[in-house]
């Protein structure tokens, strides 16, 4: 992330915490994805493994992997993404390549999103819905 945004560097390191994600999306006229991740507090490097899903319908085809960097402001929105959750809405664009360009969006609760997109050809306009929430199995016993 740091390579491709040069400014996501200083964002980072004045966060509370962050949240990567690894996925893959699918899209032929019906789009599916899933993925897995970890929420890091940065205060004590705890870690908590969660897991994201997404489903829609589109205009377009492809198989695309990316990841996805959360980075929270404060304790209350790094503590409500990792004990509620959270969904998100529409994306509309296109990536090829491996490495194609990131994006970088900044939310109004100061939650900065970003997308790098890893390899894989997606050419579509989708109309989504991606929920993130907190892996029961994987977080036994933390």
């Amino acid at each position: 992330l740091f390579n491709k945004d040069t400014s996501a560097q200083g964002v980072f390191d004045n966060a509370y915490g962050y949240a990567v994600f690894d996925s893959r999306v699918s899209s032929f006229g019906i789009t599916t994805g899933f993925g897995k991740g970890v929420a890091v507090d940065q205060t004590n490097n705890h870690r908590t493994y969660m897991k994201m899903a997404s489903g829609g319908a589109n205009l377009g085809a492809g198989i695309q992997y990316y990841q996805i960097v959360f980075l929270f402001p404060d304790k209350q929105t790094f503590k409500h993404f990792v004990d509620v959750g959270w969904e998100a809405g529409t994306k509309a664009g296109g990536a090829a390549g491996e490495d194609a360009a990131s994006l970088g969006i900044t939310l109004a609760n100061g939650v900065s999103i970003y997308q790098i997109n890893d390899k894989g050809i997606m050419l579509s306009v989708t109309l989504t819905g991606t929920k993130y929430w907190k892996s029961d199995e994987l977080n036994v016993g933390l």
